[in-house]
């Protein structure tokens, strides 16, 4: 199935874009879809990384459908 990664700030850097699409076996579930990532790129590994699918925050069991809209979000700060 293919699916579509946003990537944001410190994440985008490493990955050296900030939108990709990909072909994942279907059943995979949004921790695959980032360990693949981080085999390609391992400094994605050092960023703590939250996930968003269809603009809720999930966790990494999240199984993900075709067409689905994965973000990778870094922790922000602010005040």
């Amino acid at each position: 199935m293919r699916i579509r990664i946003k990537a944001f700030a410190a994440i985008r850097e490493v990955l050296g874009r900030s939108d990709l699409e990909l072909q994942v076996p279907d059943g995979s579930r949004v921790q695959d879809v980032f360990e693949r990532l981080a085999t390609e790129h391992p400094a994605l590994r050092e960023i703590p990384c939250g996930f968003g699918v269809a603009l809720d925050y999930v966790a990494g069991d999240h199984a993900l459908a075709e067409g689905d809209e994965l973000a990778l979000l870094p922790p922000v700060g602010g005040g």
